[in-house]
């Protein structure tokens, strides 16, 4: 009975959502596996110098969540209420036009045949294809099958379209339209190229090419992973018109988005890598990766449980397992699979603990931590929820609002 309201909700609301995108407006689709929600922002912070531009509050990216951000409603959840009073104004705000010259989606998927259903929705001029990594397995027997559903933007993307893609991923490299193509990323073909790449804790900087002109680029960003969705969005903004400078301007106090990687003070002089927005086997390796190549006095991981990762989650637990243990000097695993990455820990003599409840790994982290440590924190979503330990182990307890889901309907569940 859930699913069949579900359904009936979704036809609503794609009925009415449909309506409100201007045929003036251009409208870009972001997809990829990981780094959507950073490179929709840092896509909305380049255009918004120049165009009236729309794009989604938050990561609303599913056939539900698309149809909400045109309406610009948040998701009821379970509240019968809440969804009353969104069909009630879905049901006139369908009849006006979203003002803006300019709308920018994020386009995800859980299953086979989602992307033809957000399709339906939306028909863009610019497709952003970032890459295909180990998500929602659950629901796909390989990433072959996660990109060939993601390249469905780029394949339906018209022939005065442009689609942009990563040179530096295989998958959006392969990917087949009749728009053009322009391709960032730092290969040597690349379009737009970055070379010269520097990180440190102050954030990412390089050198970026596009057609003859160089531009120096530095963002307050951690995580060189985060580059290619940077680079995406400058590529948008050069392609829109707004030139090289310009867009590699507009992101020099860039910031992510909330449980992206973003650098908090801590508790006795500690500084916290807050990756507890989500997880997964691509992004954990990066984040690792990235915590490896910083200086610190001690490095703690606490790393929750990455979820949706279908038959072969131990596996890619025990993987990151090992790249964990051989970066960090303490490890702390939080609920379910992530008792891999403390088993691994203790069997290369490094000290490690276990916990069920993020709250109860808090109240042991806060007793242990000492000044000069550097601690990344990155888990998934549901059963996780590392920002709940985050927020015990802030210097100041007002930076808890730059945390993801602090939303009253989130401090519920």
């Amino acid at each position: 009975m859930k699913k069949f309201f579900r359904k009936l909700i979704v036809k609503f609301l794609i009925l009415h959502a449909r309506r409100r995108v201007h045929i003036y407006s251009t409208v870009i689709g972001i997809t990829g596996s990981v780094g959507k929600t950073t490179a929709k922002e840092a896509t909305a912070k380049i255009l918004s110098t120049r165009f009236e531009t729309f794009a989604s509050a938050k990561s609303l990216n599913s056939d539900f969540g698309v149809p909400l951000t045109l309406l610009e409603e948040e998701s009821g959840f379970s509240n019968p209420l809440k969804w009353l009073g969104i069909l009630f104004r879905a049901e006139w705000r369908g009849y006006t036009k979203l003002p803006h010259e300019k709308i920018i989606l994020e386009l995800g998927i859980d299953a086979p045949g989602d992307f033809p259903k957000l399709l339906k929705i939306i028909e863009p001029q610019i497709g952003v294809f970032l890459n295909a990594t180990p998500v929602h397995l659950e629901n796909f027997r390989n990433v072959e099958e996660i990109a060939a559903e993601k390249s469905l933007l780029i394949a339906n993307l018209p022939a005065p379209g442009v689609a942009i893609l990563n040179a530096d991923d295989k998958f959006s490299r392969a990917a087949t339209t009749r728009a053009k193509k322009i391709f960032f990323g730092t290969a040597a073909d690349a379009d737009l190229r970055a070379t010269k790449i520097r990180e440190n804790l102050g954030g990412l900087s390089a050198e970026i090419s596009w057609k003859g002109e160089t531009a120096q680029f530095r963002a307050p960003v951690l995580g060189r992973q985060n580059l290619p969705s940077l680079l995406a969005a400058i590529t948008v903004g050069v392609v829109e018109g707004i030139g090289l400078k310009k867009s590699v301007e507009a992101l020099k106090n860039f910031r992510l988005p909330p449980g992206r990687l973003n650098l908090l003070e801590g508790i006795r002089g500690s500084r916290i890598i807050d990756g507890s927005y989500n997880s997964n086997p691509a992004s954990l390796a990066a984040a690792l990766a990235t915590l490896g190549q910083l200086e610190a006095q001690r490095k703690i991981v606490v790393l929750g449980q990455m979820n949706e990762l279908g038959p072969d989650s131990e596996k890619y637990h025990r993987e990151a397992a090992k790249q964990a243990a051989e970066i960090a000097d303490v490890v702390i695993g939080v609920y379910g699979a992530a008792k891999f990455f403390v088993t691994t820990a203790r069997a290369r003599k490094k000290p490690a603990e276990f916990f069920t409840k993020a709250e109860t790994a808090a109240e042991w982290l806060k007793k242990e931590i000492q000044t000069g440590d550097l601690i990344l924190v990155k888990g998934s979503q549901d059963n996780v929820r590392l920002e709940k330990l985050i927020a015990k182990i802030l210097d100041d307890p007002a930076d808890q609002r730059l945390l993801c889901r602090q939303e009253k309907v989130w401090q519920k569940r």
